[in-house]
């Protein structure tokens, strides 16, 4: 069972444990999952009537069918085509938001869709010692198909962000690497983040057990029905979000690091304490916020958080300040996909520490629906290092990278404000921004905002700090102000910034596509489904113009 369903009878880590209401079953919590479609579109609604937006109801969506019927894709040695497609609207774009190009590009929906159907025969299969090899090749299918099916497109496209048999330049076979160029190289560039099989967990056979206690993992067809649902199911999908380069594009991401991420449906957005200066918000500051801005006593509200050691401290806090334990939804994986939930009401927040790709795709699938993604960059070995007793309110186990994490932050072009020396370090040995920052200290000097003896001890500081640690300098608090406005203005970002979607992705044209390949517990999709010689594949579909669909196509192979 998950961190915050583990009873006394089912021990899970060394961790205390939370006790168990006596009538506890699976369906109490999928009473209220997943959410409809008429519920998803009731929340959408509520979010764009309080804000006054007006619906754009000349959306376009017959010509997606259109593109994409006919359209082929391979998987391994075998050719797809898409036989049917159809759009299932939820929610028209926004009035005066333009409807982008990326976005009415729906061949590119074809690349998740590939994955999808790449990663399906995989689903529930691995048993035992061959649970491993199972999911890596399912990865690694999904991930090739998603690839092939880029490279199928007129488009100058470049992955910024992703996974699939391996992370970013890892070495394992398969991956759509970082700064990977896909498409044609001609057309309109197109920046990617990928994910071809988020929750790979779902290539192992059901195991209601599972390596946390009970929190289960793997996938059997028993759980297509919400009531048999046990507490860790989630949902695999192929996610994908594409976003026009033309306009700013998307900023590089290493998934090396972890994102620290609350979601809150867009009434609680303004009630959260410290919110822009940090997301070590006090349990009972959150809870409380969330309570007052619904009008909902705690021991009503649902929250949800992926089961990790790491999380036991905050989820404890959740329920001392009122919330039920079988109120808080602990999936092994599928974070990524929690927004919809948030929409249509079935969750009041969720968030906590998970992968990069799915915290800024999710971000993006919440802007339509009026859900609120804050962000930040946490150590992945600092957390991991503090495993179940981590407390996500102390900076200390938040932040704290190693050196192969400072490496990847210059990669991805991320520097730490409050350890700037140790980040310039890295970047000098490197040899880089280092005459870029001199230069910028001399022009400094020459519009008077340094004196002559502050320029010229900021150059022996900054000589002496980056030559190598231990000789007891440190920046001022000037020189450090300088030198993050420095590295700002060269487009570095502060991993201790609290960073919203228009942060990262800096364009109005973009779309995120999510495939789903099983049920999915936090939005409609249905997963894929045999029928005769095809397949049916459901994918949720929103864009930057705030357009909100299912897209539904029937698969036969040729």
């Amino acid at each position: 069972m998950s961190p915050v369903l583990a009873s006394q009878t089912f021990p899970m880590m060394p961790t205390t444990l939370f006790p168990m209401h006596a009538g506890f079953s699976p369906a109490v919590m999928a009473g209220v999952l997943p959410p409809t479609v008429s519920q998803l579109a009731s929340g959408i609604a509520a979010y764009r009537r309080d804000n006054g937006y007006e619906p754009n109801e000349r959306y376009p969506y017959h010509i997606i069918g259109r593109l994409l019927e006919g359209e082929r894709f391979g998987v391994e040695e075998r050719e797809f085509e898409i036989a049917r497609a159809m759009v299932h609207q939820i929610a028209h774009s926004i009035a005066g938001y333009q409807i982008g190009d990326v976005e009415m590009n729906a061949r590119l929906f074809i690349a998740p869709i590939a994955a999808a159907v790449a990663a399906f025969p995989f689903v529930g299969k691995g048993v035992g010692k061959e649970a491993k090899s199972v999911k890596d090749r399912a990865d690694g299918i999904a991930t090739e198909a998603m690839r092939a099916a880029f490279n199928r497109r007129s488009v100058r496209g470049t992955i910024k962000g992703g996974e699939g048999g391996g992370r970013d330049g890892m070495a394992r076979s398969g991956a759509l690497y970082l700064g990977e160029l896909v498409g044609t190289q001609y057309g309109m560039p197109v920046d990617f983040l990928v994910d071809p099989l988020e929750v790979t967990n779902a290539t192992k056979a059901l195991d209601a057990q599972g390596a946390y206690g009970k929190v289960g993992h793997g996938w059997s067809a028993e759980i297509s029905d919400p009531a048999g649902w046990f507490p860790g199911y989630s949902g695999a999908s192929s996610l994908m979000l594409a976003v026009d380069a033309r306009q700013g594009g998307s900023r590089s991401f290493s998934d090396f690091l972890s994102l620290d991420k609350l979601q809150v449906p867009y009434r609680v957005a303004r009630s959260i304490p410290n919110r822009g200066t940090t997301l070590a918000v006090e349990a009972a500051d959150l809870v409380n916020a969330v309570s007052a801005a619904l009008r909902m006593p705690p021991a009503e509200l649902r929250a949800a958080g992926l089961a990790r050691p790491r999380h036991m401290t905050t989820m404890k806090g959740w329920i001392e300040a009122g919330i039920e334990p079988w109120n808080i939804f602990t999936p092994s994986d599928g974070d990524a996909m929690f927004t919809p939930a948030l929409a249509a009401g079935a969750l009041h927040f969720a968030g906590l520490t998970g992968g990069v790709m799915e915290g800024v795709i999710s971000a993006a699938m919440g802007i339509p629906l009026g859900v609120r993604t804050y962000m930040q960059f946490v150590s992945n070995y600092r957390l991991g290092e503090e495993k179940e007793a981590a407390d996500l309110r102390n900076e200390e186990h938040r932040f704290g990278y190693s050196e192969d994490e400072y490496a990847e932050m210059l990669l991805t072009k991320l520097f730490d404000g409050d350890h700037i020396g140790h980040t310039l370090r890295v970047i000098n040995q490197r040899g880089q921004i280092a005459s870029q920052i001199k230069n910028a200290a001399f022009a400094a000097f020459n519009d008077g905002v340094f004196r002559k003896e502050e320029y010229e001890g900021f150059l022996a500081h900054y000589d002496k700090i980056v030559s190598g640690p231990g000789n007891g300098v440190r920046f001022t608090d000037d020189e450090r102000n300088f030198l993050k406005q420095v590295l700002t203005d060269s487009g570095f970002l502060d991993v201790r910034r609290v960073l919203r979607f228009g942060d990262l992705v800096s364009s109005r044209g973009w779309v995120a596509a999510a495939a789903a390949i099983t049920p999915n517990r936090w939005a409609p999709l249905l997963g894929i489904r045999h029928g005769g010689n095809k397949l049916t594949v459901d994918t949720l579909v929103v864009g930057g113009s705030n357009a909100v669909y299912i897209l539904e196509t029937d698969i036969e192979e040729r």
